[in-house]
C-alpha cells in the first residue's frame, strides 16, 4: 500500500498496519469427472425365451441354468468407473385400467383373489397358482397340493408296511407328543394333518441380507425374523412310511423360490427317512437349523417349472422337414477355369517364341530400341552378368539410378535362352514395390522388344493383369508372388526370380527373401536375382552367405545438386516475418539481423551433431559462413518441419524463367491408370511440372526428366506397440532416399536436383538407410502368411522371424500374437485356427477378412464386400478445401446407423441405382454429391474380387465360369442374391454387428460429464450434452474422433461404445472410420466373456472388465453367455467346412435365427 493508504489504516485501526504482500493463491479449476452412463441390458420375455428354447433343442428338455448363488461376490467395484442412476426412466410395462371391469367385487372373483394369494404365499408362480387353482375347481387344498407334486417332481409309487391304519394313527400321536415338549409354544396344529413348528433361523436371514457395516444400532425394537414349518399329510396318508409335504414360510423377504429350493431339501431328506418309516418331522427340523449342511446345499441349483411354462404342457408338434442338402456346391470362377498347358504344350509355346523373336531382329522398331539399350551402362556387363547368374544360384547385381538394371538384366536372361535354345523352358518372374513399378517397367520393356504388352512381356498386379500362355517374362508386385507361392511352394516352372528394389526393404521382400532362402535347397536349379541401389548391397550379398556382387555405374550425364543454402542463394527468396513457415523464436527480427551484421569472425563452428534449430544465431553464422545475411536470416526463421510451399513456387519460377502455362501432371498410387501413363508422355515444346510422392523413387523412369525438387520429407508408416496404434508420419527422408530422389534427373542430359534442406542436415543427420518396414509395421498379417506356408510349419513364429534379413523387436512379435488370438484367428498355442486359415487365404486386412467371412455366413454378403472394398480401398467420399463444409453436408445426407462404413455403403448403393438409369446420371450424382466417380467404379472392382476370394475358399457356392463384366460394373449384388446370400443385407443392426465382430478389439468408449438440467415450462429436463464435451477413450488412452466421421458432431449415442478401423496420430491421436454397436453385438461378438455378482446384482464383463453391462435379471447373463458359445461353436464349424449349408442344419438354422432376432429387437 501507498504511505497514504497507510496512515489513513493506522488512524482507522489505531495501530500502524504492517505491509505484508499476501499472495493470493490461484484458483486451480476441479478436474471435470468424466464417465461412462452403465448400460443395462434388458431381453424382453419373448426373447429369453426363444433363447431358452433354443438351448433346450440343442442340449435336451434337462438342461438347466445356473443360478446367482453360483457366482461369489466379487469384490473389485466394477461400478466405479459408471455413472449410475442419473436419472433414465425405464419403462418395463403398463396397465391399461381403462379395460378393468367396474363391478369387480362379486364373490367369485374375490374367492379366486384370495385361492391364488393363498397359494403365491407358498412361493409358487402366479400363473401356476391360476392355472391349478381353476384345474382344481377353485379347491385351495388340491391346487396346492398339485403345485407341490409339479414343482418337487414327486412320482407316484406303491408304499408297502406291515402296519394297520390304527398303528399308524398311534404313532401320529406319539410323535406329535414328543414334538410338543421339545418344542412347546413353537409348535400347533390349526387342522388336522397339518403341523407348524415355527423358529428363528438367523443364518438364513443373514445370508440374504448382510449387515451394513456402517449401519448403527437402532434403539427400535428388531424385528424377529420368523421361519414357518409346515408339515401337511394328504388323505390317507401311510406317515411315516410316506413322506408330508414340507413347507416353509417366512416373514424375512427371501429371494423368488428360495423357500421352495429349501423346501425341495428338506422334502428329500423326508423322503429317505419315510424309506425306513422313521418319523421325519424332528430329524428335518433339525436339517434345517444345520448351518453348513445347508449353506452347502443352497450353493447347488434346482430347476423349477418356469413360469412361461404351463403346468400341463401341451405336447410339441414335431416338424418333420424333408430331407434338405447339408451342403453347398462349391463355386468356381473364370481363373478355376483356366486351362494350363502341358510341358509338352509349353515346349510348342516355346519353339514359336524362338521363331518369332528371330524374325523380329529385321524389324527396323526392334533394331532403334536395341541401338538405345547397347547405350546404357548395364550393357558393356551383360556378359558378366549370364555368366555370374549361370555360375551362381543368387547373385546381387548393385547399380545406381539410370543404369538399366530394372529394364535389361531381365531382358539379358530371355535374350541368352532364345539364342541358346535347347527345348528346356524359361519363365522368368521380376517383382517390383508398387504397381506403377510393375506396369511401367513391363511396358518399357515391351516397347524396347517391339511387341505389345501380353505378349512374351505382361504384368500383374491386384485387378489387372496382361499376361498369357507365351509371356515368359512377367513383371508382378512382391505380394502377386507371395501369393502365388502360397499354391505353388517350390515355384515348379519358373526358372528365374528377380527382385527388384530389394533395398527398399518393405515387409513384403523381406519375407520373399527368407521364402527364396529357404527354397533354394529344394530348387537347386532356381536362379535368384537380386537389384538393389549402390548403398547396401553387401547386407544382402552376407544374407546369402556371401553371394557375388556385380555393380554397375550409373549413367555419364552429370547432376548438379543445390542444398537450402545454394537455392536460397540462386532464387533471392526472402521469408516473411510472420509467415506460416517460421518458426517460433522469442528474439524479434531488428534484433538478429544487428547481431548478424555485428557477427565476431571469430565464434568457433558448432560441433556438426548439433541440429540447426538448436543454435544461437551466433553459432548458424558460423556455421553457414560465406553465405548472405539474407540467406543465413531465411535459414534461421524457416521451421524445418514444415514443407515451404512459397519456395517451392520460388524454385519453380527460377526453373522456367517466366510465367507459362505448361502442363502439370500429377504421379501417385492411387491414380488410375490412364492418369498415370500421362506422365511418361513426350512433350514437344513444353516442360512437364510432375508432382509426386516418393513414388518416384522407385524404378519408373521419365525419360524427359531434368529438374527434381526434392522436399526432404516422406510419409511413413510406423506402429506403436503400447498403444496398438498405426500412424502414417511425416518424416525426413534418408541418405539413400535423397540420392534416388536426384537420380531421377539427368537421364538423358545433365540434370539438377534441389533439396529443401541444408547440405549439414544430409551429411551429419539424416539416416544411411530407411528403417526396415518389418520393424515399424503391425506383424499380423505377415504371421498368418508364415503359418500358412508348409515351409515353417513346424517351426514356430518367434524362430521363423529370427531367420529375416532383420528380425522385428520381440514385444512387436508378442503384441501381433495376442491380437490374432483376440479375433480367434490363433490359440495359445500359435496354432491357426480354422477362422485363421481362411484369413490368411485372403490377401487383404485381418479385419477385412473377417467382416467378408461374417457377411458371409449371416446373409449379407453384396452389403459387408461394399464395406470391405471401401476399407481396403478408399472412402468414395471427396472433400474439396475450399468446398469443405459443403462436401460434409453431402456426406450427412447418406448417414445411417452411427457408422462411416455404413454412411459409405448408402452413398454407393444409391450410386448404383442411378448408374442402372444412365451413366452421365450417375456421373452427375457423383459430381452433386462429392463422390469420386473412379473410386466407386474401382470399389465394383475390388468387390468382385473379394466375391473371387469367398468362391474359391468355398464360402460361396456361385459359379462365375461363364461371368463377363466390364470394368466399374457390379454385379456382385445380382449373383449373390440369386443363391440367397443377401437376406439379411439392408439390416443395419446386423450389419453394425458383423462391423463390430471384424473391428474387435479397436473399440472406444464415449465418457461424458455429469448430467445436468435446466427449467422448461414443463419442469427440468436434463440439458444434452456439446459434442466438445464428449471424451473417448481406448483401454490404454484417450482419444479424439476425427472430423471426417459422421458422428463428429453427435451429442447422445443410444450405446457408448464406438468400433473404428485404425488410429492415427497427427496433432493429436485420432481414432477414425468408426460404428456406434449396439449392447447386444457387443456381447455376442467380442472379446472374453465373463459374468460378475456384486451385492446381488449381475454383470457382463468384457475386457478383463473395461466394460461392464448390468443385467436386469441373472437369468438374462446365462442366456446370453450360453447362445454365445453356441454361437461361436457354429461359426468354428462353418469356418471348419465352409460348404456347410447352415439354413438347412437345424442347429445352425436355430441359433442364426435367435441371433438375428436379438440383433434386430
Amino acid at each position: 500500500m501507498d504511505s497514504e493508504a497507510a496512515i489513513n489504516a493506522a488512524d482507522f485501526l489505531l495501530r500502524e498496519v504492517v505491509d505484508a504482500k499476501v499472495a493470493i493463491k490461484p484458483v486451480v479449476p476441479k478436474k471435470e469427472i468424466l464417465k461412462q452412463d452403465l448400460q443395462l441390458l434388458t431381453l424382453p420375455e419373448v426373447a429369453q425365451q426363444q433363447v431358452l428354447d433354443t438351448l433346450k433343442y440343442i442340449h435336451g428338455e434337462d438342461f438347466k441354468l445356473k443360478s446367482i448363488l453360483d457366482y461369489e461376490n466379487t469384490k473389485t467395484d466394477v461400478l466405479k468407473r459408471y455413472w449410475v442412476g442419473q436419472g433414465n426412466l425405464l419403462v418395463r410395462g403398463g396397465c391399461d385400467y381403462s379395460q378393468i371391469r367396474e363391478n369387480c367385487d362379486n364373490v367369485a372373483d374375490l374367492l379366486k383373489s384370495f385361492g391364488v394369494m393363498r397359494l403365491k404365499s407358498y412361493g409358487f408362480h402366479e400363473n401356476h397358482c391360476i392355472e391349478a387353482f381353476e384345474y382344481c375347481q377353485e379347491s385351495i387344498e388340491d391346487a396346492l397340493l398339485l403345485l407341490y407334486v409339479k414343482y418337487m417332481k414327486i412320482k407316484k409309487k406303491e408304499i408297502e408296511h406291515d402296519l394297520s391304519d390304527i398303528d399308524l394313527v398311534d404313532l401320529h400321536a406319539d410323535e406329535k407328543s414328543s414334538l410338543e415338549s421339545i418344542y412347546e409354544n413353537a409348535f400347533s396344529e390349526p387342522t388336522e394333518n397339518v403341523w407348524i413348528i415355527t423358529q428363528e433361523i438367523d443364518y438364513l436371514y443373514k445370508l440374504f441380507h448382510p449387515q451394513n457395516k456402517n449401519e448403527y444400532r437402532s434403539s427400535k425394537k428388531k424385528v424377529e425374523k420368523c421361519f414357518h414349518m409346515n408339515w401337511k399329510n394328504v388323505k390317507d396318508s401311510k406317515y411315516p412310511y410316506e413322506p408330508p409335504l414340507v413347507f416353509l414360510k417366512s416373514n424375512a423377504c427371501l429371494p423368488p423360490l428360495m423357500e421352495l429350493h429349501i423346501c425341495k431339501k428338506l422334502y428329500e431328506e423326508a423322503v429317505v427317512l419315510a424309506e425306513d418309516g422313521i418319523p421325519c418331522v424332528y430329524s428335518v427340523t433339525e436339517l434345517l437349523r444345520n448351518e453348513e449342511a445347508m449353506r452347502e446345499y443352497l450353493k447347488t441349483e434346482v430347476d423349477f417349472l418356469d413360469p412361461r411354462q404351463k403346468l400341463f404342457a401341451t405336447e410339441k408338434i414335431i416338424e418333420h422337414k424333408t430331407n434338405r442338402p447339408t451342403h453347398y456346391k462349391k463355386g468356381v470362377t473364370n481363373k478355376n477355369n483356366k486351362k494350363s498347358l502341358s510341358y509338352d504344350g509349353l515346349i510348342k509355346e516355346d519353339e514359336k517364341i524362338v521363331k518369332d523373336f528371330n524374325l523380329k531382329l529385321t524389324n527396323p522398331r526392334y533394331k532403334k530400341m536395341l541401338s538405345v539399350r547397347k547405350n546404357l551402362p548395364a550393357w558393356a556387363l551383360k556378359n558378366d552378368i549370364l555368366n555370374s547368374i549361370k555360375s551362381h544360384q543368387v547373385v546381387v547385381i548393385s547399380g545406381e539410378t539410370g543404369c538399366g538394371k530394372s529394364t535389361q538384366v531381365p531382358q539379358f536372361i530371355f535374350d541368352d535362352w532364345i539364342t541358346n535354345y535347347q527345348n528346356e523352358h524359361v519363365e522368368i518372374v521380376c517383382t517390383q514395390p508398387r504397381r506403377i513399378s510393375a506396369i511401367g517397367v513391363a511396358e518399357r520393356v515391351a516397347d524396347e522388344r517391339a511387341e505389345k504388352i501380353g505378349a512374351t512381356v505382361g504384368y500383374q498386379i491386384r485387378l489387372e493383369s496382361k499376361i498369357s500362355s507365351s509371356t515368359r517374362l512377367t513383371f508382378c508386385t512382391t505380394g502377386i508372388l507371395l501369393r502365388r507361392l502360397e499354391s505353388e511352394p517350390v515355384l515348379s516352372n519358373v526358372t528365374h526370380v528377380i527382385v527388384d528394389e530389394v533395398h527398399e526393404r518393405s515387409e513384403e521382400s523381406d519375407f520373399l527373401l527368407l521364402i527364396l532362402k529357404e527354397l533354394l535347397p529344394l530348387r537347386p536349379d532356381l536362379k535368384i536375382i537380386l537389384m538393389s541401389a549402390t548403398l547396401n548391397a553387401s547386407l544382402f550379398s552376407s544374407y546369402f552367405g556371401g553371394i557375388p556382387v556385380i555393380d554397375i555405374p550409373g549413367r555419364t550425364f552429370p547432376v548438379e545438386q543445390y542444398f537450402l543454402e545454394d537455392i536460397l542463394e540462386e532464387t533471392g527468396y526472402v521469408l516473411e516475418h510472420g509467415s506460416e513457415y517460421c518458426r517460433k523464436i522469442k528474439s524479434d527480427s531488428q534484433y538478429i539481423e544487428m547481431i548478424m551484421a555485428t557477427q565476431d569472425v571469430g565464434v568457433p563452428k558448432p560441433r556438426d551433431n548439433i541440429k540447426d534449430e538448436n543454435l544461437s544465431i551466433q553459432q548458424f553464422v558460423a556455421r553457414y559462413e560465406g553465405f548472405s545475411l539474407r540467406t543465413c536470416k531465411n535459414m534461421f526463421f524457416m521451421d524445418p518441419d514444415k514443407i515451404n510451399n512459397d519456395l517451392i513456387e520460388s524454385v519453380l519460377l527460377w526453373v522456367v524463367e517466366g510465367d507459362h502455362n505448361y502442363p502439370r501432371e500429377a504421379g501417385g498410387a492411387r491414380r488410375v491408370r490412364e492418369e498415370q501413363s500421362a506422365i511418361f508422355r513426350k512433350t514437344d515444346g513444353q516442360r512437364k511440372i510432375v508432382l509426386s510422392t516418393n513414388l518416384a523413387e522407385t524404378s519408373v523412369t521419365i525419360d524427359d526428366c531434368v529438374f527434381v525438387i526434392d522436399g526432404g520429407k516422406m510419409k511413413e508408416k510406423h506402429f506403436d506397440t503400447n498403444r496398438n496404434m498405426e500412424s502414417l508420419e511425416t518424416v525426413w527422408v534418408t541418405q539413400a532416399n535423397a540420392l534416388q530422389r536426384k537420380g531421377r534427373a539427368g537421364r538423358v542430359m545433365s540434370g539438377v536436383c534441389v533439396h529443401l534442406y541444408t547440405r549439414h542436415r544430409f551429411k551429419h543427420h539424416f539416416l544411411h538407410q530407411p528403417i526396415p518396414e518389418i520393424l515399424r509395421v503391425p506383424l499380423e498379417q505377415l504371421i498368418l502368411n508364415i503359418k500358412i506356408l508348409p515351409a515353417f510349419e513346424d517351426r514356430g513364429v518367434v524362430k521363423v522371424l529370427s531367420s529375416f534379413i532383420e528380425s522385428p523387436e520381440e514385444e512387436s512379435i508378442t503384441t501381433a500374437l495376442k491380437r490374432l488370438h483376440s479375433v480367434g484367428a490363433m490359440d495359445k498355442e500359435e496354432n491357426l485356427t480354422a477362422l485363421g486359415h481362411h484369413l490368411a487365404a485372403l490377401p487383404v486386412d485381418v479385419r477385412i477378412g473377417k467382416l467378408m467371412l461374417y457377411g458371409t455366413i449371416f446373409g449379407c454378403v453384396d452389403s459387408a464386400l461394399t464395406m470391405a472394398a471401401c476399407l481396403s480401398y478408399q472412402s468414395p467420399f471427396v472433400s474439396p478445401f475450399e468446398k469443405r463444409i459443403m462436401a460434409n453436408k453431402k456426406k450427412l445426407t447418406f448417414s445411417a446407423g452411427h457408422s462411416d462404413q455404413i454412411t459409405c455403403l448408402m452413398a454407393y448403393n444409391k450410386f448404383l441405382t442411378v448408374k442402372k438409369k444412365s451413366l452421365a446420371g450417375a456421373r452427375n450424382f457423383a459430381n452433386e454429391n462429392y463422390l469420386s466417380f473412379k473410386t466407386l467404379c474401382t470399389i465394383a472392382d475390388i468387390k468382385y474380387q473379394f466375391l473371387e476370394l469367398l468362391v474359391n475358399i468355398g464360402f460361396i457356392p456361385a459359379d462365375l465360369s461363364g461371368v463377363r463384366r466390364r470394368m466399374g460394373e457390379d454385379i456382385v449384388e445380382e449373383i449373390t442374391t440369386s443363391i440367397g446370400f443377401n437376406v439379411n443385407g439392408e439390416n443395419l443392426r446386423l450389419l453394425s454387428s458383423i462391423l463390430c465382430a471384424a473391428l474387435y478389439p479397436n473399440i472406444v468408449k464415449v465418457l461424458t460429464p455429469p448430467k445436468t438440467y435446466m427449467q422448461s415450462s414443463a419442469g427440468a429436463v436434463i440439458k444434452e450434452h456439446d459434442p466438445k464435451d464428449l471424451k473417448f477413450a481406448t483401454p490404454k488412452e484417450m482419444v479424439f474422433l476425427h472430423p471426417s466421421s459422421v458422428n463428429y458432431k453427435v451429442t447422445n449415442y443410444p450405446s457408448p461404445y464406438l468400433v473404428y478401423q485404425e488410429k492415427v496420430r497427427t496433432s493429436k491421436v485420432f481414432f477414425r472410420d468408426c460404428t456406434m454397436v449396439p449392447i447386444i453385438p457387443l456381447v455376442l461378438f467380442c472379446g472374453d466373456l465373463e459374468i460378475a455378482v456384486q451385492n446381488g446384482s449381475s454383470f457382463l464383463c468384457l475386457e478383463n472388465g473395461w466394460i461392464v453391462f448390468q443385467v436386469e435379471d441373472h437369468k438374462v447373463a446365462e442366456l446370453v453367455k450360453l447362445i454365445r458359445i453356441e454361437l461361436c461353436n457354429l461359426l468354428e464349424e462353418k469356418i471348419k467346412d465352409p460348404l456347410l449349408n447352415l439354413l438347412h442344419n437345424d442347429h445352425g438354422e436355430r441359433v442364426i435365427g435367435t441371433i438375428l432376432n436379438l440383433i434386430s429387437a
